[in-house]
């Protein structure tokens, strides 16, 4: 292969690697997570918004290949031995298995994909960019004025623990306290316009007493 395809391999996985990096940094995880393979996977799940435990969706054609290839070996060291034996139906079982988990893994990367683009404000148009063309879409989505909006999926699962959280940003701290602000303030208002109503009260009752008092 010439050097000019290596170049463009380069170029490709250091693009998606840098724009995955920035990624992570906007939604409040450490950039060099995205550099651990199966790991960058498990914390871009976490940042869309879904459990960690969907990573063992993206995983499983991996372990099935793996005891399937196992199995395989086996096989075909009995079918050497016994010409009854039905290896192709086994190959072709195990075959249809990982088709089915391949599509599992295209399903769940799409929808992975989709809710990490809304929970930066991207929509459906900017997911088939993740899907397609990931080593741009990502730089776009890492170095762009997009800005991480929280959890979309799932944005219950925060409270539990058990999706991507971020600390509550020192505005909606504030603007809370604005809002209990206003209704102290009527509280105390209030208060005080009894205690003048009362005031007014009984300076009449006095006025009225002095008043019969002279007649």
């Amino acid at each position: 292969m010439s050097i000019v395809f290596w170049i463009i391999v380069a170029a490709v996985v250091v693009g998606s690697l840098a724009g995955l990096w920035m990624v992570f940094e906007k939604a409040g995880e450490k950039g060099w997570k995205a550099i651990i393979p199966f790991y960058n996977c498990y914390v871009l799940i976490r940042i869309s918004g879904h459990s960690g435990w969907w990573l063992a969706l993206l995983l499983s054609p991996v372990v099935v290949i793996l005891l399937g290839a196992e199995m395989i070996s086996g096989s075909m060291e009995v079918a050497a031995t016994n010409p009854n034996y039905s290896f192709p139906v086994l190959a072709s079982l195990f075959l249809n298995g990982v088709i089915l988990l391949l599509q599992v893994v295209i399903i769940t990367s799409v929808v992975v994909g989709y809710d990490v683009a809304r929970s930066f404000g991207k929509g459906l148009g900017f997911t088939i960019g993740l899907s397609v063309l990931p080593f741009i879409f990502l730089p776009i989505l890492g170095f762009g004025k997009s800005e991480y909006r929280g959890p979309v999926a799932h944005p219950r699962m925060v409270a539990q623990g058990s999706g991507a959280h971020l600390p509550t940003p020192p505005a909606s701290q504030e603007q809370e306290k604005k809002e209990d602000t206003p209704v102290e303030a009527k509280d105390s208002s209030s208060n005080e316009e009894k205690k003048e109503n009362k005031k007014g009260e009984k300076e009449e009752k006095q006025a009225d007493s002095d008043a019969s008092n002279d007649q």
